[in-house]
């Protein structure tokens, strides 16, 4: 990795120091991507409920239309 010049300039305990915030700073990184995923694929999931609960509203309201349409049907 790219941490090996820091051992030759600067002492162990520093060298520590900076090595734990390197590290520190990629699980961050790796854990922000990992969430967006997560929210992409939450944002899809609900993105596609909704769809789907529209077009539930839609064929039930076109049933809805067809029962009404054959009632007034037979009233004439």
């Amino acid at each position: 990795m790219f941490l090996g010049h820091y051992t030759q300039k600067k002492g162990k305990k520093h060298n520590n120091r900076i090595t734990y915030h390197i590290i520190y700073m990629l699980e961050r990184a790796r854990s922000a991507r990992r969430c967006e995923r997560v929210g992409n694929e939450r944002d899809a999931e609900r993105a596609g409920s909704e769809r789907y609960g529209s077009e539930l509203e839609a064929s039930e309201i076109k049933s809805e239309l067809e029962t009404s349409e054959h009632y007034l049907a037979g009233q004439r």
